[in-house]
């Protein structure tokens, strides 16, 4: 996989919009749940791994708290079973 396979800018905006709920940003979170928004998509864990990286680069690059990039990637990495191979 290359870098340029990412998903797109729409996939990247849902993933912000989890992440803001997951972390407590927001009360509630009306999208579908992982599991099915990733269904069919055949995601690998590689996949997983690039998005995984760019997330935590990017908020390493904004300067955002090491114990908040690990509470983050937490989150993320939570997900993992639901987004894998569905």
């Amino acid at each position: 996989m290359r870098d340029g396979d990412l998903p797109s800018v729409a996939s990247c905006s849902l993933l912000v919009g989890f992440l803001t709920f997951a972390l407590g940003g927001a009360d509630t979170w009306t999208g579908r749940s992982m599991s099915e928004a990733h269904r069919g998509l055949h995601l690998t864990n590689e996949h997983f791994d690039v998005i995984a990286k760019h997330f935590e680069e990017t908020l390493v690059e904004l300067n955002v708290a090491p114990d908040t990039i690990q509470e983050a990637l937490e989150v993320l990495a939570s997900t993992r079973a639901d987004v894998i191979a569905h």
